[in-house]
């Protein structure tokens, strides 16, 4: 969902009520907005969002691996490891 114009400045700070009905957001322009988040918005599947974290895990994991295949180091101990 995106909200244009809720404020002129960045926002500093964002917090959802316990139902996840509404979001409160404040801004260093010294304004706070109240939204309400529409029905159809919070009908989003847990699912979605634990493929999110899982695929997320897994990039890590990834970039890992890339970063010690191409640097020859162990990470935990910044030795270099010697392959013969």
């Amino acid at each position: 969902m995106t909200i244009l114009k809720a404020h002129d400045f960045p926002v500093t700070s964002l917090k959802f009520n316990p139902s996840g009905t509404l979001v409160l957001s404040g801004s260093a322009d010294n304004t706070i907005r109240v939204i309400a988040i529409p029905a159809d918005a919070r009908k989003q599947p847990r699912t979605f969002i634990l493929y999110n974290v899982l695929l997320t895990l897994v990039v890590l994991v990834l970039a890992v691996l890339v970063q010690r295949t191409l640097t020859g180091k162990n990470l935990s101990t910044g030795q270099k490891h010697i392959l013969y």
